[in-house]
């Protein structure tokens, strides 16, 4: 696995715009007890492991791809993953069973079968990544990472570089479709489609394991052509049937006349955060009730930050962007503002891509905490904290803007 690659993917899980229940269920609780025991107990493990893959050349896709497969703490998740295997289908298998199948087009179109499965490619050694895939349990996140690692290995390739600025700018402003099939047992098949080209995926539930990749070809006329069902057709509460509304509003922004040039980004950003603006005002006390129903159910914040060194002071203001009608209308959770806390900081106080990567990492496999304390009618103290870092900011539920945003990092020895 390439840095490069491990990060995006790991961004993926973070930042993405997923589809997520409010209130967890009881039987997904018990299980992130279970993984935070793990990642807690072998944490060791994983710095032995990250130590490890910081000494091989990325290069060597080979030996790190089978020193990974044998690390101490990959062996031990593997056993983990089993010991509960009927716990994650179950808590899987609920929210697998919300999405539709894809449309009959879709399936028709002339799919690549080969490219993603080169044996000595990142993409042919999938299965690694269901260390990723330990704390996901919803198909768009699942999603998510996949696409995440199979676009960087479609656009790697030179003759399609032209193709990939137009393909993450396109994504970016429109977003996916996201369809599930059961096939067998646990077994699902999984496409994500975006505006330029879908890829799809068997996934094992039980494992957590990506299997059989493939992908649309660019530039098939027949893809344009697709008239796109909802993702979802059996939304599990309000939440999700708001934030697949909102995407499907973002989804259908997508000019009649296609993208066109990238002249026009500009235009297509102002339509769309226009539509984003008639949404959330249409939508205003759906908003408040998701959002409040999930703060409700999360424990009041710490008295203090124990082993974390703040980084913000009351001069700086590193999210002056807080109050778009994009942030206001998109960002529904807790953690989605932590994250988006978390990403402007790294420019603001100037921390190197490493250590940005390492954070984000690190939130991933070992979790992230919510907490949140009603101030007043509209307004809540939000806390969001990870391993290696943390934040703290005002929500204003009624505009959906947040106030007094504080970013933390964790004291290690050292530094």
């Amino acid at each position: 696995m390439t840095k490069r690659v491990g990060l995006t993917i790991i961004l993926s899980m973070i930042t993405g715009l997923v589809y997520s229940q409010a209130v967890k269920t009881t039987e997904e609780k018990e299980l992130l007890k279970k993984i935070d025991v793990f990642t807690n107990t072998n944490r060791q493990g994983w710095y032995d492991l990250e130590t490890l893959m910081n000494s091989l050349p990325d290069s060597e896709i080979v030996q790190r791809t089978e020193k990974f497969r044998n690390a101490p703490f990959i062996k031990a998740f593997n056993s983990f993953a089993q010991a509960n295997g009927d716990q994650y289908a179950a808590v899987r298998m609920s929210k697998f069973a919300q999405y539709a199948p894809p449309p009959a087009a879709l399936l028709a179109l002339d799919w690549d079968t080969t490219s993603l499965r080169n044996a000595g490619s990142l993409t042919g050694n999938i299965d690694l990544f269901s260390v990723a895939l330990l704390r996901t349990f919803d198909p768009a996140m699942t999603a998510q990472i996949a696409n995440s690692m199979f676009a960087a290995a479609i656009f790697s390739d030179s003759t399609l570089q032209e193709h990939a600025l137009r393909y993450y700018r396109t994504k970016g402003l429109y977003g996916m479709q996201v369809y599930t099939q059961l096939l067998s047992g646990d077994l699902w098949q999984v496409w994500a489609a975006d505006r330029t080209l879908a890829v799809s995926f068997r996934y094992d539930l039980r494992r957590g394991i990506i299997s059989a990749p493939s992908r649309t070809k660019l530039d098939d006329p027949a893809y344009t052509k697709i008239i796109w069902s909802r993702s979802i057709v059996k939304p599990a509460d309000e939440t999700v049937q708001l934030m697949d509304d909102l995407l499907q509003s973002i989804w259908n922004s997508y000019p009649a006349s296609g993208y066109g040039s990238d002249d026009l980004l500009y235009v297509h950003r102002q339509q769309q955060t226009e539509k984003l603006a008639a949404f959330l005002s249409s939508n205003r006390r759906r908003y408040k009730a998701a959002r409040e129903q999930e703060l409700r159910s999360l424990a009041p914040p710490p008295p203090a930050l124990t082993g974390f060194r703040e980084l913000t002071t009351i001069a700086d203001d590193i999210t002056p962007y807080r109050d778009s009608a994009y942030n206001a209308a998109t960002l529904l959770h807790p953690h989605q503002w932590g994250s988006a806390i978390q990403m402007a900081a790294l420019p603001y106080f100037e921390i190197s891509a490493k250590d940005y990567a390492r954070r984000v990492q690190y939130n991933a496999i070992f979790g992230v905490n919510s907490y949140a304390r009603r101030l007043n009618e509209n307004e809540w103290e939000v806390w969001v904290v990870g391993t290696l870092d943390a934040c703290t900011y005002i929500w204003d539920l009624s505009s959906g803007h947040i106030s007094k945003p504080r970013y933390w990092v964790r004291e290690e020895a050292g530094t």
